[in-house]
């Protein structure tokens, strides 16, 4: 059949090694970065805590493509950034690297936002009684809110490896090759129909 006939191509091929490599790159990335930042905006309380909140969910609100644009406009070829990382050799646009940047831009507030929600629902009790027993704040996390928000770390985990492995208008714009799944669809639906 077709379809068969076309996941059979080299570049389709290509592109299913692409997005089975930096989906979960992203979502490793995303998670490393985004539970104990969770954590921090369910507990803490410190100045700027809005602003933080706000660029949290903005990759939610603004359309992919103008959050791509937004990438380019940070670490594109011709910024400072985008300068230094072609000239260490790890060029952020146009490459595997810059599919995980894009990726994970616009998955990671998932990880984060469920993140938050989890260990919002952790009764602060629990973690007293783990503190006044001698535990430290992160022996603390690691042993009592952690394992009691788990359900919902992992829940915000599997929704940003399907956010990441179906993104493409951030990927488009900053690294249109290689190209990922949904960038080869969309190249095999205007090439071909």
């Amino acid at each position: 059949t077709p379809v068969f006939e076309t996941l059979a191509r080299p570049t389709s091929r290509a592109a299913i090694r692409h997005s089975l490599l930096t989906a979960p790159a992203s979502t490793a990335v995303a998670t490393v970065f985004g539970v104990p930042l969770g954590y921090v905006l369910a507990r803490g309380s410190f100045r700027g805590k809005r602003l933080v909140e706000a660029l949290v969910v903005l990759p939610l609100v603004v359309p992919p493509v103008v959050g791509g644009a937004m990438l380019l406009t940070a670490v594109g070829r011709a910024t400072p950034i985008g300068r230094v990382a072609v000239a260490l050799g790890v060029p952020l646009t146009d490459s595997l690297v810059g599919v995980v940047l894009a990726q994970t831009f616009v998955a990671a507030p998932f990880v984060v936002i469920t993140a938050r929600a989890g260990f919002g629902a952790v009764d602060e009790r629990l973690e007293q009684a783990s503190r006044s027993l001698g535990y430290g704040p992160i022996a603390t996390f690691w042993n009592v809110s952690l394992p009691l928000a788990r359900r919902t770390v992992v829940a915000g985990i599997v929704l940003t490896f399907a956010r990441a492995i179906g993104e493409f208008g951030a990927t488009m714009m900053v690294a249109y090759a290689p190209r990922t799944i949904p960038t080869q669809i969309w190249v095999a639906f205007i090439t071909g129909g």
